[in-house]
């Protein structure tokens, strides 16, 4: 029965009526063909099919030209973004000419890369700016400078640490670049926002209308972030300040003086004239261009050889170098980014300074060490140098006392003199990486203790900030000069150390860094006998390695710049202070440490000075350049009558220069000196020609000097000598000008 039942149901499906509902369509028919269709719009402003790209246009391996590179930075795809740099630097690569007339183009797609939320893209855009900005010309950076510092200030305070950390990089690549346009000041520079960002990003906001709520901008900072923020900070400082250039390396020198009209005037006579091509014309055959050659020895006119020629250069070298020093006073009048770090940091850098020296010199012998907290504590050291020059070097005339900041100077110096300097006679052996930094350090604490002891010895206000520093400086000066002294003593020694068994030598910036902070030690005032023979026992040093001839050429050099310089001050009028070369021995010497001390202090300056012919002729033609840069230091100190400790002194060095001409040898005749070696260029020339100077300023320093008895003994062995020296070349004429005066 069920069965037949369901056969009637299946029978009855197949015919079965569908039954219509109310509000649907009617159902299609099993077999009908759908035929609809659907159509949406598509924009192609440009089609590639009917665009005419040229056939030989620039573009990089994927085939990127410079527009689509450019459009890649804006892409949503870190990745796409970063490989659009590096697309960037591949194009101006093969194509450099496509590299300066796109900067227009580029330098404003990659500003808005700075502040980029991935940090692969930032560090590829500093990678690429480093890169691209050095390949531009300058004039063609300075018009985008207001955009690109723009931007980068705007990253220093944005709202994520990394973002503002990796803007220093930027930066960095800036200083380089264009430094003036960052450390610019007025209402259009960018110096005081960028040194503001500086500051938040180490110590948080500084503005007094700060609310209660959190301070967004004081930022936790790994090691080897803060030594990349504190170095970047050192740059800006240094670059604004600009107080270690050249035409400043006598700095030291100008307290000393009544007037910075005065230094500068000094300074003046120890700046080596510029040699042109009139030295090529001053030994033609025409008399007029004998005349008009630059002559140094002239008759002696009261007592001191004028120079009549070079008057005029010199003048305007100090009236140069006047301008410039009343342009850096009304610079100063307003409140230097030097003054502004020094409020804001000085508590901060003996922070850092004690929470990681502790670590900086330990395991230094690790060859797989990083040195990250040594980096650091050395990098607070640099930047507490330029702040503090920049602050104790300021010209007096902006009538503002730094005794602020000598207590702040004192109270870091006192936590750094625990660690440094550090001695160098220590058995351990030191990576040499680590043995750079630690004496890189070393010299700037002594640096900066020369600070403090030059404006010691030189201030004589009254403050209370003044009044309340004489009591610490005084026992920071007992404490350390001592130390800083034998630093010093073992440096111009080149004694061995554990690195360096031989000894290490002496470089020509290292020279020039110890002469300030050798000034400073000779020259402070009041001090008991120890203090006296730790002075004399550093000058003594100094002048023996002189003599020694253990160090190279460059760094002598610069010494013997520093002892003439020393030899011409006690005849300037207008000197003021407290180093005398005969000086005034503490009354509670005693007797055999009196007359070594007074024997050092009046010989030691003259018999390196009786050195110098010797140096010469070792020199020969090696080095024209020292050479003649010592020729005219021996000149200046005739012209300027700093020579007569003893009447012998000027004979002595007369006897020991003529065999810079030639020597008369019983067996082999007439042995030529270095005068008849030198090259015949423009360098070579100036040699010759300051050598017949000084010979000529010695024979009338003789004239004036000695009496007709010994005249003839003393200045016919030099004459002799150069008659021989210039028989038939191109000095004689000279010569001869010089001598028929």
């Amino acid at each position: 029965m069920p069965k037949s039942t369901k056969k009637q149901k299946d029978k009855s499906t197949d015919f079965k009526k569908a039954k219509l509902k109310l509000g649907k369509g009617k159902k299609p028919a099993t077999n009908a063909v759908d035929t609809s269709f659907k159509a949406h719009s598509i924009a192609l402003p440009v089609q590639s099919i009917s665009e005419n790209k040229p056939e030989a246009g620039p573009s990089t391996r994927r085939r990127h030209n410079l527009s689509e590179l450019i459009s890649l930075t804006r892409h949503y795809s870190a990745n796409s973004r970063k490989d659009a740099l590096s697309g960037l630097r591949e194009l101006f690569s093969s194509h450099t000419e496509l590299a300066l007339t796109s900067a227009s183009i580029v330098i404003p797609a990659c500003c808005k890369m700075i502040a980029d939320e991935d940090a692969s893209v930032r560090k590829a855009l500093a990678d690429f700016l480093d890169w691209y900005l050095h390949a531009l010309p300058r004039a063609s950076i300075s018009p985008y400078a207001p955009t690109l510092l723009l931007f980068t200030t705007s990253a220093q305070s944005h709202i994520f640490p990394e973002i503002r950390v990796d803007a220093i990089h930027i930066l960095n690549v800036l200083l380089d670049v264009v430094p003036a346009e960052v450390t610019s000041k007025g209402t259009s520079g960018h110096g005081s926002r960028v040194l503001q960002g500086y500051c938040n990003l180490l110590v948080g906001g500084s503005s007094k209308n700060e609310t209660d709520a959190v301070n967004i901008s004081a930022t936790t900072l790994s090691t080897q972030s803060k030594q990349l923020v504190i170095s970047s900070l050192e740059r800006f400082l240094d670059v604004s300040t600009q107080f270690k250039g050249s035409e400043d390396e006598f700095w030291y020198l100008k307290q000393s003086f009544t007037s910075s009209h005065a230094h500068q005037a000094f300074i003046g006579l120890l700046k080596q004239p510029t040699v042109g091509q009139e030295m090529e014309e001053c030994y033609s055959n025409q008399s007029s261009s004998i005349n008009q050659g630059r002559c140094f020895a002239v008759e002696q006119d009261h007592k001191v050889l004028t120079i009549d020629p070079w008057q005029e250069v010199e003048m305007w070298d100090a009236f140069e170098g006047c301008f410039a020093s009343a342009s850096r006073v009304s610079s100063v009048l307003e409140e230097s980014y030097a003054e502004k770090a020094e409020k804001l940091l000085c508590k901060y850098l003996i922070e850092v300074w004690l929470d990681n020296v502790p670590n900086a010199f330990l395991n230094l012998e690790n060859p797989n060490s990083k040195f990250a907290e040594l980096r650091l504590v050395h990098a607070v050291a640099k930047l507490a140098q330029t702040i503090y020059h920049s602050i104790l070097q300021a010209p007096s005339e902006d009538n503002t006392s730094p005794g602020e900041a000598v207590l702040h100077l004192d109270a870091l110096l006192s936590y750094m003199s625990i660690y440094l300097p550090l001695a160098r006679n220590t058995p351990t052996k030191v990576e040499f990486q680590a043995e750079d930094l630690i004496r890189q350090m070393d010299l700037i604490f002594c640096e900066t203790f020369s600070l403090v002891l030059l404006h010691k010895s030189s201030s004589q206000a009254d403050s209370t900030s003044m009044q309340k520093s004489r009591p610490k400086l005084h026992s920071m000066v007992n404490t350390h000069m001592s130390k800083v002294s034998l630093w010093i003593e073992d440096i111009l020694r080149l004694n061995p150390t554990a690195n360096h068994p031989m000894g290490q030598s002496l470089s020509e910036s290292t020279a020039r860094a110890i002469c300030p902070v050798i000034w400073a030690i000779i020259s402070y005032p009041n001090l008991n006998q120890d203090g006296y023979l730790v002075q004399t026992r550093l000058l003594e040093t100094l002048a023996d390695q002189i003599r020694s001839g253990k160090l190279a050429d460059k760094p002598k050099a610069v010494l013997i710049q520093f002892i003439i310089t020393l030899n011409l001050l006690q005849r300037e009028p207008e000197y003021t202070g407290i180093f005398r070369i005969q000086a005034v021995v503490p009354a509670s010497a005693s007797l055999v440490k009196l007359s070594q001390a007074t024997r050092s202090k009046t010989k030691l300056i003259e018999e390196t000075i009786l050195q110098l012919p010797k140096i010469l002729w070792e020199l020969g033609t090696s080095n024209p350049g020292i050479s003649q840069f010592m020729l005219f230091l021996l000149l200046r100190c005739v012209q300027r009558v700093a020579m007569d400790w003893e009447p012998s002194t000027t004979t002595q060095i007369t006897q020991r220069f003529s065999p810079f001409f030639a020597v008369e040898h019983p067996n082999l005749g007439t042995l030529y000196g270095p005068f008849n070696k030198f090259p015949s260029t423009t360098q070579g020339i100036a040699c010759q020609k300051l050598a017949l100077d000084l010979a000529y300023s010695l024979s009338l320093f003789l004239k004036s000097r000695l009496d007709k008895n010994s005249l003839a003994s003393s200045i016919h062995g030099l004459r002799q000598s150069v008659d021989k020296a210039i028989h038939g070349t191109r000095h004689e004429i000279y010569w001869k000008r010089l001598t028929s005066q």
